[in-house]
């Protein structure tokens, strides 16, 4: 899910009449051919397979050369092939040709906002200057667009969304510009938009561990937009975070997951709500779910590995009835004792109950990682060290381990060193949404 983009919106030109505009004699419609061609572009982000997309953009172009709408269609194509030059060069005719119109500055606004996002060279000193620019330009252009036209609020939505996007804290700060475009998009009734708008308000509000109001936000988008994957998957993450959540509910959190799942399946949905099963007990659905996960992406390492721990246990062998026994305390209570503890910042009885866990179980590496986690957030970072390479000592290939220790180092405001765990969760499992969020939420962008 998680990791920041515009998630559903939905975009709709109003051209001003003159002769680049394509369409009625109003200058209101869209040429159906860039209609398709953006169709067409919306399908191959999935294949990464662009050249029918281009293709129909330059038959549409030939055919309406005086179409801002097939120039700007066609500029979205380069942009998502990642050709921002060409993209760019597409965008500069349009807004030459239509320069009062909000819609054209906000479209060119977002390639420069994809080319700030997605620009990486080995030379990181010239990425960062290609970086600054590009954001630079898609700042102007956002905010040319709202000066242009007053309702245009997702201009503001995204203009701080990149904003966020190069920031290491602070994100209080964008609560103004969010709370602006929310009231200008209730009063134009654009409920997509809206919900956009709420989404990543919601998102900032996580960053903070202003869990309520995160809750709050991402379900006021849903409530706009029932079918906003981003919002269920990140209200989700909230519900079941086990570090920053003293409320946290599992049940719920399986609830949105599931959501996600029926509107857009994937194998890294599947291993997060099998993972709360197992929390809750519930080994069959979890054993379910991982499979599912395996089916989608037969090399899932998380789906793999979790199977072979769940695998099925021999039938018991028949007694006699004995009288039953209090239930005795195992590894695996300790350890969930140790993670609710951790969510409450009990660091100290974190500690005791993660090493009770590590009494009883010594191959537990979780139980190592999240003690670290623990001792690290005490001060202690030589004991923090020491917690984590047991912890990878025993399960070297597993992405939770890095990721718990990225997180301690992202609270503990150590950028660079949260940069490196976070990253080591990507090159273990690339698609994994949770380490691409954190680093997103840090300022940089996954490799």
């Amino acid at each position: 899910m998680r990791a920041y983009t515009v998630n559903g919106t939905r975009l709709v030109f109003l051209f001003m009449v003159g002769v680049f505009v394509a369409g009625s004699a109003a200058g209101q419609n869209k040429a159906q051919c860039a209609v398709e061609v953006e169709q067409a572009t919306a399908t191959a982000q999935k294949s990464k397979d662009y050249s029918q997309a281009l293709a129909k953009a330059e038959e549409c172009i030939r055919k309406n050369p005086k179409s801002v709408d097939a120039l700007v269609a066609r500029a979205d194509v380069y942009a998502s092939k990642g050709d921002f030059d060409l993209a760019l060069a597409d965008a500069n005719k349009a807004v030459a040709g239509s320069p009062a119109s909000g819609d054209i500055r906000y479209r060119r606004g977002l390639i420069f906002d994809k080319k700030a996002r997605n620009t990486f060279l080995k030379d990181e000193a010239s990425a960062k200057t290609i970086r600054k620019e590009a954001s630079e330009a898609a700042y102007a252009d956002f905010d040319k667009a709202l000066e242009l036209d007053p309702k245009k609020g997702e201009a503001l939505v995204v203009k701080t969304t990149l904003r966020r996007y190069f920031m290491g804290s602070g994100y209080s700060t964008l609560k103004p510009d969010y709370d602006r475009a929310i009231e200008i998009l209730s009063k134009i009734g654009n409920t997509r938009n809206l919900a956009n708008a709420y989404y990543e308000r919601g998102n900032s509000y996580s960053l903070e561990q202003k869990n309520d109001l995160a809750i709050a936000d991402f379900t006021s988008a849903i409530k706009l937009n029932p079918d906003h994957v981003g919002a269920y998957s990140l209200r989700a993450t909230v519900h079941s975070s086990p570090f920053f959540n003293p409320k946290r509910d599992v049940d719920a959190a399986i609830a949105d997951y599931t959501k996600v799942i029926t509107l857009e399946p994937g194998a890294y949905w599947y291993t997060n709500r099998a993972a709360l099963f197992e929390e809750k007990g519930d080994r069959a659905k979890a054993v379910a779910d991982y499979r599912a996960a395996l089916a989608l992406e037969p090399n899932n390492y998380t789906a793999k590995t979790q199977l072979a721990k769940l695998s099925p246990a021999p039938a018991p062998v028949a007694t006699q009835p004995v009288t039953p026994r209090p239930p005795q305390p195992t590894a695996e209570s300790f350890a969930a004792e140790g993670r609710r503890q951790l969510s409450q910042k009990d660091y100290d009885g974190a500690i005791k109950s993660l090493t009770d866990c590590l009494r009883l179980k010594s191959d537990a590496a979780p139980c190592y990682a999240f003690r670290g986690y623990a001792q690290g957030m005490k001060g202690d970072i030589n004991a923090a060290n020491v917690d984590h390479e047991a912890a990878v000592k025993l399960s070297p290939n597993e992405p939770a381990i890095y990721f718990v220790r990225g997180m301690m180092f992202t609270e503990l405001g150590k950028k660079t060193e949260a940069i490196n765990e976070f990253r080591k969760v990507l090159r273990l499992d690339p698609n994994n949404k949770q380490a691409q969020s954190a680093l997103q939420g840090l300022g940089v962008a996954p490799d």
